[in-house]
C-alpha cells in the first residue's frame, strides 16, 4: 500500500482520522480508568483466545497488564508483561485528554496532522510492524519452548 492510497477519498476518513477520532478518545479514557482499577497481576480472567485455545501468546498478550502496571508506576513489570504498553499508555492518555479540547483546537490539530500525513503514517506503520514483529517473535520462541511466557502470563 503506497502512502498516497492512505489519503482519504473525498469526504472519507484516513488512519489518523480514526486514531484521533472521538470514539477512539472515549475508548482510551475507559482504558486508562480501567488500568488504574485493575490489579497489576491481572484479574485472573483469560481474555486472549490464542492463549486459551493454543496456550501460546498472541502479539498483544500481556498488553492489558503492561498498561495497568504503567498506571501503577511499575515500569519494569510493565516491560516484562509487554514492552509496547510503555508506548501505548501515553498515547491513551493523550487521546483521552483530547476530549477536553475545543472543536477549534481539534480542527487545528487535524490540519497540522494532515500536513504531516506521510510522516505520521510512516511512524504509525513502523509501530504496527514492530508490534507484530515482537509478537510473532515471542510466539515463535514460546512454541519452540525457548521462552517461559506461560509462567508470567498464566
Amino acid at each position: 500500500m503506497s502512502l498516497e492510497s492512505t489519503q482519504p477519498p473525498q469526504g472519507g476518513k484516513n488512519v489518523l482520522d480514526i486514531l484521533c477520532g472521538r470514539v477512539t478518545c472515549w475508548l482510551a479514557l475507559v482504558a486508562i480508568i480501567a488500568s488504574f482499577l485493575l490489579p497489576t497481576e491481572g484479574a485472573g480472567i483469560r481474555l486472549c483466545a490464542t492463549k486459551v485455545l493454543f496456550d501460546v501468546p498472541c502479539p498483544g498478550c500481556g498488553l492489558t497488564r503492561s498498561v495497568t502496571n504503567v498506571s501503577h508506576l511499575q515500569p519494569i513489570e510493565a516491560w516484562n508483561y509487554h514492552p509496547f504498553g510503555l508506548i501505548i499508555h501515553p498515547f491513551f492518555c493523550i487521546a483521552a485528554l483530547c476530549l477536553l479540547l475545543t472543536d477549534r483546537t481539534r480542527k487545528r490539530i487535524g490540519v497540522w496532522c494532515r500536513r504531516r500525513h506521510r510522516v505520521l503514517y510512516s511512524i504509525y506503520m513502523t509501530f504496527v510492524f514492530a508490534f507484530l514483529a515482537f509478537g510473532f517473535t515471542r510466539l515463535g520462541l514460546a512454541v519452540a519452548g525457548i521462552t517461559e511466557f506461560a509462567k508470567i502470563n498464566p
